[in-house]
Protein backbone atom coordinates (compact mmCIF):
# COMPACT_ATOMS: atom_id res chain seq x y z
CA UNK A 1 0.00 0.00 0.00
CA UNK A 2 1.46 3.35 -1.19
CA UNK A 3 1.50 6.12 1.61
CA UNK A 4 0.35 9.49 0.17
CA UNK A 5 1.28 11.74 2.55
CA UNK A 6 4.08 14.13 2.44
CA UNK A 7 7.73 13.59 4.51
CA UNK A 8 6.08 16.26 6.41
CA UNK A 9 2.92 15.10 7.18
CA UNK A 10 4.49 12.02 8.50
CA UNK A 11 6.90 13.77 10.71
CA UNK A 12 4.40 15.91 12.27
CA UNK A 13 2.68 12.78 13.83
CA UNK A 14 5.95 11.89 15.63
CA UNK A 15 6.59 13.63 19.42
CA UNK A 16 9.96 13.99 20.83
CA UNK A 17 9.50 12.21 24.38
CA UNK A 18 11.38 11.34 27.10
CA UNK A 19 10.51 8.50 29.55
CA UNK A 20 11.77 6.14 32.31
CA UNK A 21 12.28 2.32 31.72
CA UNK A 22 10.43 -0.03 33.92
CA UNK A 23 12.76 -2.83 32.93
CA UNK A 24 16.30 -1.77 35.04
CA UNK A 25 18.64 -3.82 32.41
CA UNK A 26 17.40 -1.77 29.79
CA UNK A 27 18.69 1.60 31.32
CA UNK A 28 16.93 4.40 33.43
CA UNK A 29 15.85 7.05 31.11
CA UNK A 30 15.49 8.04 27.47
CA UNK A 31 14.51 10.75 24.74
CA UNK A 32 14.01 10.19 21.24
CA UNK A 33 10.66 9.11 19.52
CA UNK A 34 7.55 6.93 20.41
CA UNK A 35 8.87 3.65 18.20
CA UNK A 36 5.29 3.08 17.81
CA UNK A 37 4.32 6.22 16.15
CA UNK A 38 7.25 6.05 13.90
CA UNK A 39 6.19 2.60 12.98
CA UNK A 40 2.87 4.26 11.40
CA UNK A 41 4.43 6.76 9.90
CA UNK A 42 8.39 5.33 8.47
CA UNK A 43 7.20 1.46 9.46
CA UNK A 44 10.96 0.74 7.62
CA UNK A 45 12.73 2.82 10.50
CA UNK A 46 11.44 0.10 13.06
CA UNK A 47 12.56 -3.39 14.51
CA UNK A 48 11.89 -5.21 16.84
CA UNK A 49 14.98 -6.40 19.57
CA UNK A 50 15.16 -10.08 20.75
CA UNK A 51 12.93 -9.11 23.95
CA UNK A 52 10.46 -7.80 21.75
CA UNK A 53 10.96 -4.49 22.62
CA UNK A 54 10.33 -2.14 19.26
CA UNK A 55 13.30 -0.28 18.52
CA UNK A 56 13.78 3.13 16.54
CA UNK A 57 16.70 3.38 13.41
CA UNK A 58 17.17 6.77 14.55
CA UNK A 59 20.61 6.94 11.79
CA UNK A 60 17.51 6.16 9.27
CA UNK A 61 15.42 8.87 10.49
CA UNK A 62 18.20 11.37 9.49
CA UNK A 63 17.44 10.97 5.87
CA UNK A 64 13.78 11.16 6.36
CA UNK A 65 14.23 14.58 8.55
CA UNK A 66 16.97 15.59 5.46
CA UNK A 67 13.94 15.61 3.01
CA UNK A 68 11.75 16.95 5.92
CA UNK A 69 14.21 20.28 5.51
CA UNK A 70 13.44 20.38 1.70
CA UNK A 71 9.96 20.08 1.69
CA UNK A 72 9.94 23.38 3.92
CA UNK A 73 12.44 24.75 2.01
CA UNK A 74 10.26 24.23 -1.38
CA UNK A 75 7.41 25.95 0.74
CA UNK A 76 9.00 29.07 2.27
CA UNK A 77 10.43 29.59 -1.31
CA UNK A 78 7.07 29.14 -2.97
CA UNK A 79 5.93 31.80 -0.18
CA UNK A 80 8.57 34.18 -0.95
CA UNK A 81 7.90 34.05 -4.51
CA UNK A 82 4.13 35.41 -3.98
CA UNK A 83 4.92 38.19 -2.12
Amino acid sequence: MADDRTVIERVRELNGVTWEWQDPKRGTRGMGVVAQDVERAFPDAVSTDEDGYLMVDYHGLVGVLVEAVKELADRVEELERRQ
